[in-house]
């Protein structure tokens, strides 16, 4: 039987448990565990909790993933997509009908794969570094895997934690902890980050284009496929077109999600070069694609290909050869956030989905922590 007490020579001013409790095959003592609470009635709450947590695992109940994820899912007000509960927990056979208490880290690995398989972007790139130290993998690798890794532990481990945290609740198994996957640290994601004299310098190439698509980026936070499908005559289910110059907007049609949103286009006299309202106003062919290219990787094997042409542009700027179009895409969260905008505000305006996103790709930069310290 557990019990709290104070400690005998008065060297704490805390209540600790002290005492044993059974489990149908041993018998546990506990000598000294600190409950942290002062007042004897918050120690006694504190104990009822501690005990409560100590009978979970035992007369398990057996139960599916399939099975937990209906129960969790009847239990919540809102959808099991906005619960961080996938589909494919449930209604995957080989998935669904595994045991909760059958799940650990090796388990959840077999799940990954599942999920994942052969033949995927995420997929294959994990199965190319399985079995390797994440930190021993070269920089430019690791941070392509760091975003698959952030997929899986959005996609896949969060929610099953999750759904075993809220089994352990019912005492359907027992309450542990599942690892998430290893990404890239802050201090390197910050490496990646444009700035504007960066920008600056590239506009300073020769080639229209591939700068047209630098600002394009720099100033819509849209994705690199997004960007290569804005299409001057194509519209929104609602009849705005995808370029609109009159309202002085644009339509991005975002193909992760398969749903619209806005970005207002901002015009700046004082710097034109970097005003992606001068640049569409340039352009005189107003009837098809803003770029000749129609995805990343087309003639990437001859000068006029994207990616050779935007490493030789970075290479003229003497850019970090390492700031990829995807990059760009991190700067723009992060300039937002430095300038005031709130989580909500770049969710609605960059397309993210939840606030965990945008604090990956949203970066504080230097001088604003600067700023907020000397505020105190």
């Amino acid at each position: 039987m557990l019990k709290i007490s104070k400690r005998k020579d008065n060297r704490s001013k805390y209540w600790y448990i002290r005492g044993t409790y059974k489990t149908p095959d041993k018998v546990f003592t506990i000598n000294s565990v600190s409950t942290g609470k002062i007042n004897k009635k918050d120690a006694e709450e504190f104990l009822f909790n501690f005990q409560k947590k100590l009978n979970i695992g035992q007369n398990i109940k057996k139960i599916t993933i399939k099975e937990a994820t209906d129960k969790l899912t009847n239990s919540l007000d809102q959808s099991p997509s906005e619960n961080r509960t996938p589909f494919f927990l449930k209604n995957s056979n080989c998935i669904g009908s595994t045991l909760i208490e059958d799940i650990n880290n090796q388990k959840k690995e077999e799940l990954i794969y599942l999920r994942y398989p052969q033949g995927t972007e995420v997929g294959d790139l994990i199965r190319k570094y399985k079995g390797k130290k994440f930190n021993s993998i070269k920089l430019e690798e690791r941070k392509k895997l760091s975003s698959k890794y952030n997929t899986i532990n959005t996609s896949v481990i969060r929610p099953l934690s999750r759904l075993i945290s809220f089994a352990a609740e019912n005492n359907w198994c027992k309450n542990y902890k599942l690892k998430n996957l290893p990404q890239i640290s802050m201090r390197d994601k910050d490496k990646y980050i444009w700035t504007k004299p960066e920008v600056v310098k590239c506009m300073q190439h020769t080639d229209h284009e591939i700068k047209f698509l630098l600002i394009f980026l720099y100033r819509t936070g849209a994705r690199i496929q997004e960007a290569l499908d804005m299409n001057f005559t194509r519209c929104n289910p609602e009849g705005q077109s995808m370029i609109n110059l009159d309202s002085n907007e644009l339509n991005i049609f975002e193909n992760k999600t398969q749903s619209w949103r806005n970005i207002p286009i901002q015009r700046n006299d004082k710097e034109p070069e970097l005003s992606l309202w001068h640049w569409l106003q340039k352009i005189n062919n107003r009837e098809g694609y803003l770029f000749s290219w129609r995805f990343l990787g087309q003639k990437k094997n001859t000068k006029n290909g994207l990616i050779p042409k935007w490493r030789e542009m970075l290479k003229f700027a003497g850019v970090d050869q390492n700031k990829k179009r995807h990059s760009l895409r991190h700067t723009f969260a992060s300039d937002l956030s430095n300038n005031g905008a709130s989580t909500n505000d770049i969710m609605a305006v960059g397309g993210w989905k939840s606030e965990t996103m945008v604090y990956n790709y949203a970066k504080v930069d230097k001088e604003r922590k600067r700023n907020l310290i000397n505020s105190l």
